[in-house]
């Protein structure tokens, strides 16, 4: 049982068909567990509004309660994050949908990954300590500080060594100049070796996924501009290929 809620806890909110894919056994079986699980308050379950709304609706689950206690007592996770986990799993539904681009996103990887049999992912985190902040010199002279704060880091391994990725999840909300922003701001990080200080990497990529094709496309166009301008002076990147756009459809 603990295995389960675990799980539940790593990916913070799924649909019941990517626990079916991701774990193995037959899917009533496992279906009937979770609905045990959430009888018994170790999960919650709610369903986001879907208009017009179809005859049934995946089933989300995020952790509850006695399933967050379970796992400080069994796993050793410290009861702040735990806290801080419990108290967005009754989020607003943009919250849950933006945590379900995660988790669909993941595991796809994973999935693709263990089929592929050559590498797997080492770990996964999207909590504050992955944030940090890049200090910018403005051609005014002035200074400016500039967040890093993706959505989620993460690290494959395989027989080839590590790979690090940071995760931008993109809805369309913020207009290019601040898309654009954010993305020189990884470049100066990177540059200043700021990723090497934190977390003791070499290299990185940034991977932002979209919903569509043609906000993928829009965005690719915006990150070209990021290798022609040091703030301050001309320049480019030499490493451009560091920041990436994904469509997941």
């Amino acid at each position: 049982m603990a295995g389960l809620i675990n799980t539940l806890f790593e990916y913070r909110f799924f649909r019941t068909d990517h626990l079916t894919a991701l774990i193995d056994g037959d899917r009533m079986s496992l279906e009937k567990r979770l609905r045990k699980l959430w009888e018994h308050r170790f999960l919650e379950r709610s369903f986001l509004p879907l208009y017009p709304e179809p005859a049934t609706r995946p089933a989300i689950y995020s952790l509850d309660y006695r399933g967050a206690n379970l796992l400080v007592k069994e796993k050793g996770i410290e009861p702040g994050l735990m806290g801080h986990v419990l108290k967005h799993n009754k989020s607003s539904t943009a919250y849950v949908e933006l945590q379900l681009l995660f988790s669909n996103f993941r595991a796809v990887l994973a999935l693709v990954l263990r089929n592929k049999g050559w590498a797997k992912i080492k770990f996964w985190r999207q909590d504050n300590e992955i944030r940090d902040r890049v200090e910018v010199k403005l051609p005014n002279g002035k200074t400016k500080h500039w967040p890093i704060a993706p959505d989620g880091f993460f690290c494959i391994e395989g027989e080839h060594g590590k790979m690090y990725r940071f995760i931008e999840a993109d809805r369309y909300t913020m207009d290019n100049r601040r898309f654009l922003n954010k993305m020189r701001a990884y470049y100066h990080w990177w540059e200043g070796g700021k990723h090497t200080e934190k977390f003791g990497i070499k290299n990185f990529r940034v991977l932002t996924i979209t919903h569509n094709k043609l906000a993928r496309d829009r965005r690719l166009e915006v990150t070209k501009e990021v290798k022609m301008a040091k703030i301050g002076g001309e320049g480019r990147a030499d490493r451009d290929e560091n920041i990436l756009v994904y469509s997941r459809r």
